[in-house]
């Protein structure tokens, strides 16, 4: 089974292997010597001679083959790539062995047709070349045109065309269209096509290799029509009748222009091919057209006919039928391009715009579209007709109308109502209605609401009324742009959300403004909306110098442009505002210009002022409270033990601020360290006085809500005191010694002392008599109760800083008598005086010497200071006479007086009288040593 497979196999690959080679019995049917290979090179090439006046002639050629010969050689026919091309191939009808080629050979000249090259076992070995040499006789050409014109709008396809019985094959060719078999496969025939048509019955024939066609016609077709392809609106011009109007969506627009018989024809697609001429028009502003551009349009490779409308155009479409029957005729199809808006009588638009922001005059334009030209203008009862403006004497022009560079403009600035623009068309009159409206930014909308209490969200609407779409809206530094179809730009921020309506600012408390800008014809339009919320609040208490005494507590009628007042209270008294009238009082409450005023002067207490807002209210409070100068107690110190420095506190309070300081006449404003003068400086939140010993009056002002208030402290510095000593007569001290309760500074006194003794101020107020032991205790006074005191008395006071000594001594004179001065008359060696100043605590009054006496106020009066037997002289009174008697020296004391006596006498010569005199002088010199030793003065 194995083996008769194998067997079979190769067969069947030998049998493939063969079947090239083919047979050599059918196609030497067909051809003369085609099986005797020897004779090729003397029977080719083949010649004819053509005697129509056809240029297009069939030629019968063989198949490429490879064919065995008896001699076992194989004779290879094969086609030539240079061979001369053919127009058009049939193959045969009877049998697979050859084929028809038809050829193009012109009017002149020999062509030579090679329908195959001949080779001899490999392509190696060319033995001839399948040659037929086609030439014209030089005499007359016979005719073959077919006498009748050939209308094809009724011939069916596949038909005779020639003749009416026998066979026909028809070729039809021309520059538009390829050559092709016209049969009923194939049955479109074009204008310009040539028919030619050859006997059908020849090409079945074994002895025909060449042949020409019996007949040669060019088909005809009644005239078409001009058909827009995808136009269907097509309508009446009323002005124009031969130019229809034609609507199109929209520009640019493709459409398709097609030659067509309008009736019943077996050729629709006769024209196909045909081109067509176009020609644009303009239409004049004296109504009339003129071509200004002409153009063909011609047919692609699918044969269809594309124009291309850019715009809104003038058209018309012309075909030059030449051969439609007896004559030819141009057909014509005018038509006038336009889209919707092209074709309205009426066209309306809204100019809405900010007034004072226009931008441009209203105005109507000469020529607002091609072939649209301006007639006439008019606004509000005011019209011109452009003609108007070429008339020389135009005073009937209304002044508000002018050309400008081919508009006319309505000067007049923000105008309002509807500019008509009259335009002359191809298709009438049209009037453009520019409708002007003039609008302002609305004022802001207030609302103002309680926290948390707003009822609604912020929001701007999609649409307003009379105004374009919604473009951006934005809440303070939030932003969001908005599209023409509806959509926020990526760019656009902020916490917005929006529905079929809105746009919400998705915030329960907006505060801020929120703006709706919406797009206008010229500028936008902004609606804006103000929100603020409120809580009851407390407002910082007023402290005011009570030194301003008209200063009134108040409420505002407005807090801001949210609020109202509504009621007003203080101190349990209240008022509702509407109750008010302006300038009357009513409860204490007055309406005075922009506020209620509590018209108490020095308000103390709490204001609440109760607002009205558009939703809900709220409350405010201030407590008012008036402040006086305030004096800290005395800074007494003894002098270089203060152990702190004055100073001042930046904030004395939550409600004060430090504006100066001052010590003494010395004032230093607190306005920044460059104002520090020397010694001042700041500590932490201190202003500090670093002088040494600090003495007077030290200021801290400080500002308050209103005015100013001071903080007063004096210092004072105290050197322990020892006042001038007591020096008195005996017995004549009219006063006890005493220490004063209160000192200057209003310093207390604390301890006195005499000598040894000593005594607290508190030990004698508990005593019931105010007594105790010498010390007695008065109103302002503490004494030490002794006759003639002597020794030292010591006030001690306490002060801020240790304590304060004041001493003063108390010295007690008696008057004194000097031993008796006796002396050798005429021998004494000086005259009896007194000293006028014996020391600085005692002053000479009066001198007596026996009966005579003087004052010494009296004596100074005289001219050369003599009296009687006294002389003033060189600080002495003396007395001038050598007389015995007794001298006396009064003298003044601080307290009381005292007088020092002493005798003179005179005596005669002896032993005893000069001692005498000798005595007398040293008691003189004791005297004077012991007035000052009884007089000295207590010093500190």
């Amino acid at each position: 089974m194995e083996k008769l497979l194998k067997v079979l196999w190769i067969l069947a690959v030998y049998m493939i292997y063969l079947s090239p080679c083919g047979s050599n019995e059918e196609p030497g049917k067909h051809f003369q010597h085609y099986q005797d290979y020897k004779a090729y090179a003397v029977n080719f090439p083949k010649k004819y001679i053509v005697k129509t006046n056809t240029e297009i002639v069939a030629v019968k050629c063989p198949l490429e083959d490879r064919v065995k010969h008896s001699d076992n050689s194989t004779i290879i026919f094969k086609r030539h790539s240079e061979n001369l091309k053919e127009s058009l191939i049939l193959k045969s009808k009877v049998g697979n062995d050859h084929l028809w080629r038809f050829y193009d050979i012109g009017k002149t000249g020999t062509k030579v047709v090679n329908c195959l090259n001949i080779y001899k076992n490999d392509e190696t070995h060319l033995l001839a070349e399948w040659k037929h040499e086609i030439s014209r006789t030089s005499t007359e050409q016979i005719n073959i045109t077919c006498i009748n014109n050939f209308n094809t709008m009724n011939h069916i396809p596949g038909k005779n065309i020639n003749e009416l019985s026998g066979s026909e094959i028809t070729v039809a060719f021309s520059g538009k269209s390829n050559y092709r078999e016209l049969n009923s496969k194939n049955p479109q025939v074009y204008k310009g096509d040539t028919l030619v048509v050859f006997d059908g019955d020849m090409f079945d024939s074994k002895e025909k290799e060449f042949l020409e066609p019996i007949c040669i016609v060019r088909p005809y077709h009644p005239p078409p029509s001009i058909n827009i392809i995808g136009i269907e609106n097509i309508k009446n011009n009323t002005k124009n009748k031969e130019w229809p109007l034609v609507e199109v969506e929209n520009f640019p627009k493709e459409l398709e222009i097609k030659l067509e018989y309008n009736g019943e024809t077996k050729q629709h697609a006769f024209f196909q091919y045909e081109k067509i001429n176009v020609y644009y028009f303009d239409f004049t502003k004296e109504n009339e057209f003129y071509n200004y551009k002409n153009m063909t349009l011609e047919p692609d490779q699918d044969g269809k006919k594309i124009f291309q409308l850019e715009h809104p155009a003038i058209v018309k479409f012309e075909y030059n039928c030449d051969y439609c029957g007896e004559s030819s005729t141009n057909i014509e199809k005018k038509i006038i391009f336009g889209d919707n808006d092209y074709f309205k009588r009426e066209i309306k638009s809204l100019v809405r715009y900010k007034c004072d922001h226009l931008g441009f005059n209203a105005n109507c334009s000469m020529v607002i579209k091609k072939n649209f030209y301006l007639k006439n203008a008019a606004i509000n009862g005011l019209a011109v007709a452009i003609k108007d403006f070429d008339e020389v004497n135009d005073n009937e022009t209304p002044v508000e109308f002018m050309l400008l560079d081919n508009t006319v403009i309505y000067d007049y600035k923000n105008p309002i109502g509807p500019l008509k623009c009259t335009y002359s068309t191809p298709f009438g009159e049209i009037q453009l209605v520019q409708q002007y409206d003039c609008i302002t930014d609305p004022n802001p909308t207030l609302t103002g609401y309680y926290y948390n209490k707003l009822p609604f969200k912020a929001n701007c609407s999609k649409k307003e009324k009379d105004v374009d779409s919604l473009k951006t809206v934005l809440f303070n530094d939030e932003k969001i742009s908005i599209t023409d179809d509806g959509n926020t730009i990526p760019e656009s921020t902020g916490n917005f959300t929006s529905d079929e309506k809105f746009f919400f600012y998705n915030n329960t408390n907006p505060k801020g403004e929120l703006k709706c800008i919406y797009k206008l014809s010229n500028g936008n339009l902004t609606i804006s909306k103000k929100f603020e919320y409120f809580e009851n609040i407390t407002l910082p208490p007023v402290k005011y110098s009570f030194e301003n005494p008209y200063f009134k507590a108040n409420c505002s009628l407005k807090r801001n442009e949210f609020t109202d007042l509504k009621t007003v209270l203080f101190n349990g008294k209240i008022i509702e505002v509407k109750d008010l009238q302006k300038g009357k009082t009513k409860n204490r409450f007055k309406l005075e210009g922009t506020s209620v005023n509590f018209i108490d002067c020095n308000p103390n207490g709490t204001l609440y002022c109760v607002y009205k807002l558009t939703f809900g209210e709220f409350t405010t409070s201030q407590e008012f409270e008036y402040i006086n100068n305030e004096t800290l107690p005395n800074i007494v110190y003894p002098d270089g033990q203060l152990y702190f420095f004055p100073n001042c506190s930046v904030d004395k309070n939550n409600y004060t601020r430090l504006n100066s300081i001052s010590l003494g006449d010395k004032i230093v404003y607190i306005e920044g360290e460059r104002n520090f003068r020397e010694h001042v400086t700041k500590k932490d939140n201190h202003i500090i006085y670093r002088g040494e010993n600090p003495n007077g009056k030290f200021v801290c002002t400080y500002k308050i809500s209103h005015g100013q208030i001071n903080l007063t402290q004096n210092y004072y510095t105290l050197k322990n005191e020892t006042l001038p000593p007591v020096i008195y007569s005996n017995d004549q001290l009219t006063f006890n010694p005493n220490c004063s309760k209160k000192e200057k500074h209003s310093i207390d006194l604390k301890t006195i002392i005499f000598n040894d003794k000593s005594m607290d101020v508190g030990d004698i107020s508990k005593v019931e008599s105010n007594s105790v032991e010498n010390f007695k205790l008065t109103k302002d006074f503490v004494m030490y109760e002794v006759e003639n005191p002597v020794g030292e008395l010591v006030c001690l006071y306490n002060i801020s800083i240790g304590t304060f000594k004041k001493s003063q001594k108390y010295v007690s004179i008696q008057s004194e008598t000097l031993p008796i001065v006796k002396y050798y008359y005429n021998e004494l060696g000086y005259h009896p005086n007194c000293t006028l100043n014996p020391n600085n605590f005692t002053t000479l009054k009066a001198v007596t010497f026996g009966a005579e006496r003087v004052k010494v106020r009296n004596l100074r009066q005289e001219k050369d200071f003599t009296r009687k037997i006294f002389k003033m002289e060189k600080g002495f009174v003396k007395v001038m006479s050598g007389d015995s008697g007794t001298l006396t020296c009064v003298y003044a004391l601080p307290t009381g007086e005292i007088s020092i006596s002493q005798t003179f006498e005179a005596l005669t010569k002896n032993n005893g009288h000069n001692l005498s005199f000798k005595f007398g002088i040293l008691l003189i010199i004791i005297f004077n040593s012991i007035i000052i030793k009884n007089l000295f003065i207590i010093s500190m």
